[in-house]
């Protein structure tokens, strides 16, 4: 390391230099940027102490501090400066114990409580009455009806009131069934079906009459020389007189159709004339064969413009079925049952022609 050194002051490089520079022996303590300094002249510190020129700066420094406060006296307090600014809140302190109950307060007024209430279902305003005698009212309060609810279960069956007074008699039933084929009587003779319940036509086609029917037991005519005796009677309409010609009549035995077979055989066995009061059909038939009926039908008829119970004589009606046979009906088969049945065909519509009454009686050989 090297120091250069001028005639007022020497610069260095290194606190370690100690030569060469007008530093003395102190080397580089006295350096001020790197320079030496030194009073150049004497220096009075407050009039009290006289530093002589030539002295280095921090020599001369030392002696005007301790100068100073050697002679320095403390002066009276000066005002209070301004006050700073607030400082910052503070963090929350912890919550204190709970004080002691206070004292029980005095009592206070009397309160103005409901006396009575009263409700109009006519308008749902409900009216309230104060102990003090003040009323006050409510607008309508009644909600919006409700939606229908569920139908509830069935009640209990009540108790069986008393019997009511007798109704008016209803409309004749239907036929019943044929009963069956009574014993015979003392004669030999059994009625085995009657009905007294008028039935009207109902089609131009031969439609069995309600009630104008009966299923013949199998085995009744069972033995040659036994018969059926059968008897019906017809009118127009209303009971009356027939307004029509050609209303027809025809009888079926078995399934097998009794029918006119002269001039030529017919779809019918009697029609019915203007005029004619009422005509009654009366038929017989005979088991003449295992298998074989024979027939005989004779009608009874009145007219109009004569009295109701002048008849005039019977006349016979030449009958057959479709086998075609004179006064006979065949291949029956007498043991099992036979449906004998009345039909009527209406020359117009219907109710021309009527079926009024029927019996059928058994006749043993």
């Amino acid at each position: 390391m090297s120091c250069s050194s001028s005639s007022s002051s020497c610069t260095c490089s290194s606190s370690s230099c100690t030569t060469g520079c007008n530093c003395g022996s102190l080397g580089c303590s006295h350096l001020l940027n790197d320079e030496c300094i030194r009073l150049t002249n004497a220096l009075t510190v407050c009039g009290v102490k006289t530093i002589p020129a030539g002295t280095y700066y921090d020599s001369a420094i030392k002696t005007i501090v301790d100068t100073i406060c050697a002679n320095v006296t403390t002066g009276a307090q000066g005002p209070a400066g301004p006050a700073g600014p607030a400082g910052s809140t503070g963090a929350t302190g912890s919550t204190g114990s709970t004080g002691a109950t206070g004292s029980t307060g005095a009592t206070g007024p009397a309160g103005n409580g409901v006396a009575s209430t009263a409700y109009n279902a006519g308008t749902g305003v409900l009216t309230f009455t104060f102990t003090n005698g003040t009323t006050a009212a409510t607008g309508d309060i009644r909600g919006a009806t409700g939606s229908t609810g569920a139908t509830g279960s069935a009640g209990a069956a009540g108790a069986t009131g008393a019997t009511g007074p007798a109704g008016a008699t209803g409309a004749a039933g239907a036929a019943g069934a044929a009963g069956a084929a009574g014993a015979a009587g003392a004669d030999n003779m059994a009625i085995l079906y009657t009905n007294f319940t008028s039935q009207a036509s109902t089609s131009t086609s031969f439609t069995t009459a309600s009630g104008f029917e009966y299923a013949l037991p199998a085995n009744t005519l069972d033995a040659n020389g036994e018969y059926l005796h059968i008897r019906a009677l017809f009118t127009g309409p209303s009971g009356g007189a027939f307004t029509l010609d050609d209303n027809a009549v025809k009888l079926r035995f078995g399934g097998r159709d009794l029918i006119r077979r002269l001039p030529s055989i017919q779809t019918f066995l009697e029609k019915s004339t203007a005029k004619e009061a009422l005509f009654r059909l009366d038929i017989k038939l005979r088991r003449s064969s295992s298998s074989t009926l024979a027939v005989e039908v004779n009608k009874e008829t009145a007219a109009f413009s004569r009295a109701a119970y002048d008849y005039l004589c019977n006349y016979a009606i030449p009958c057959t079925d479709a086998a075609g046979t004179p006064e006979a009906m065949s291949s029956i088969d007498f043991t099992i049952l036979n449906d004998i049945e009345i039909q009527l065909a209406d020359v117009a519509s219907a109710g021309n022609i009527i079926a009024q009454t029927m019996t059928i009686v058994h006749y043993k050989s």
